[in-house]
């Protein structure tokens, strides 16, 4: 029975909502609401005394996000992020350990879709479409059952994969959002698409050896994430060791500042590929997945 109004993100509307009041007997009593959202378009002029105010502001706010704040010497493409490791993500990755300690790390491509940096000048305006959130860093603790539990849950992302031509072709889950693949960086794995839901990470290793259940590790991990949201239900409940205000994105832009000239890196340390077996005679299991 509580009236709610949800404007939007990003300013793209305005939410009025109208009461009507009746007095009686000295009282006023509620006996009509009416919400409507005015969509802030193309066909709203801009009011001149608002825009004089936010001038100044808007003009600094422009000015920070097209700064350039380090040059990178080849591109960051970003157009197979859930598909292999990539230069970009492990960025994040190793951004976020380097804040936190942690000996895990774990991100997702936040963008639906998202080609990457090309080479040249990186400006803040890039590392924001990366990163588009106001996400802090958490760090908590995780065995290594709860460690294999996130990165199955992230194997769901893919909802079927199959051999054709000698290629694995991979089709995304119907429904599955897609920056609810999360990568994790500083374990070693394998993902097997091909494998049932529940049995597809194999080969979890920390430091050159087997993960065991009762395996304990640290983990930086995104405040949403910290939640179990995005269907994480193995990060509900686990022990909060630390808490950062920082948002991510500033410690990257922090990080990348500071660097002033970015390569490439990528380790490799997760890959796609089934096991041997489910690969047609034709084929080979290295074979590029798409």
């Amino acid at each position: 029975g509580v009236p709610v109004v949800q404007p939007g993100r990003w300013g793209e509307a305005l939410a009025r909502v109208d009461l009507v009041f009746e007095r009686a007997g000295g009282r006023a009593r509620l006996v009509e609401t009416k919400g409507e959202l005015l969509l802030s378009d193309s066909s709203v002029a801009a009011d001149p005394e608002i825009a004089a105010i936010a001038k100044a502001a808007a003009e600094r706010a422009l000015a920070y996000l097209n700064e350039p704040i380090a040059t990178a010497v080849a591109p960051f493409p970003a157009e197979r992020a859930r598909l292999e490791d990539t230069a970009l993500l492990d960025l994040v990755n190793e951004t976020q350990r380097a804040a936190t300690g942690a000996e895990l790390s774990m991100t997702s491509l936040l963008p639906f879709r998202y080609d990457g940096w090309t080479q040249g000048p990186v400006t803040v305006r890039n590392v924001y479409a990366l990163y588009p959130y106001e996400n802090q860093l958490v760090v908590v603790e995780v065995d290594g059952a709860r460690l294999k539990a996130i990165l199955e849950h992230a194997a769901t992302f893919y909802g079927a994969a199959e051999w054709k031509d000698g290629r694995l072709v991979v089709t995304p889950k119907a429904g599955m959002t897609p920056y609810n693949f999360d990568v994790v960086q500083g374990a070693s794995y394998r993902i097997d698409p091909t494998a049932p839901v529940g049995a597809r990470v194999k080969g979890l290793r920390f430091r050159g050896r087997e993960v065991r259940d009762e395996d304990r590790f640290t983990l930086a991990v995104n405040s949403y994430r910290a939640q179990g949201s995005g269907g994480y239900d193995a990060l509900k409940g686990t022990k909060v060791l630390r808490t950062y205000n920082d948002e991510i994105r500033e410690l990257l832009v922090e990080r990348i500042r500071a660097a002033g000239t970015l390569v490439p890196q990528t380790d490799g340390n997760w890959v796609l590929a089934p096991e041997a077996a489910w690969a047609p005679a034709p084929a080979s299991p290295a074979a590029a997945p798409r």
